[in-house]
């Protein structure tokens, strides 16, 4: 699948995405237009969701979450994630991987 959500970055990978916070659980809900929904437990005070964020996608793509950090959109909804050292065909794998629906 294509993921526009992705962008190579010189230091990894660039992954918009648009949070959600005070959700029931932290989780990704799929592609919306450009960026990935992104569901988050945690509230959006005192950097507690773009916390919740890093942590979730350093937990998702298997890397440190000082790897992780917020690039654009500190205060914002839509946000961009830098993932330092990932490359972007591990990225997409992993998002296809997250994300499709496997075959009964």
């Amino acid at each position: 699948m294509e993921w526009a959500c992705l962008t190579a970055h010189a230091q990894g990978v660039v992954l918009r995405v648009r949070v959600t916070p005070n959700a029931a659980r932290t989780a990704a809900e799929g592609l919306r237009q450009d960026r990935l929904a992104l569901r988050l437990k945690a509230p959006p005070v005192e950097g507690k969701a773009n916390a919740e964020a890093c942590r979730w996608a350093a937990k998702t793509f298997k890397i440190r979450v000082s790897g992780v950090s917020v690039l654009r959109g500190e205060r914002a909804r839509e946000k961009d994630l830098l993932l330092e050292g990932l490359a972007e065909g591990a990225a997409r794998q992993i998002l296809d991987e997250l994300l499709t629906p496997a075959d009964s």
